[in-house]
């Protein structure tokens, strides 16, 4: 999805990558996907919470080009910062 999604929730057994997650406003979004999947958000708003496998990331700020995955040796969700928007 290369648009916005603001509110209400996003469940997938894949990948799911967003131009914009969430509202400057803070309107709670969820995003599911399962535990070998990633998360790539070019904007990501405060109150949004990502679950991958069965552990969650909730966002507290707002920030640009992040993504997210599970480490199953850590046993937690990954932030990490991605050239999302970049051109090739």
């Amino acid at each position: 999805m290369r648009g916005a999604y603001r509110g209400g929730s996003i469940a997938a057994n894949g990948t799911v990558m967003v131009g914009e997650l969430g509202t400057s406003v803070g309107t709670y979004t969820t995003v599911n996907v399962s535990a070998d999947a990633l998360v790539k958000v070019g904007l990501l708003h405060e109150n949004v919470l990502i679950t991958v496998g069965k552990r969650a990331y909730s966002s507290h700020r707002e920030e640009r080009d992040v993504q997210f995955y599970y480490d199953a040796k850590e046993d937690t969700v990954v932030k990490t910062y991605s050239l999302f928007n970049a051109k090739r």
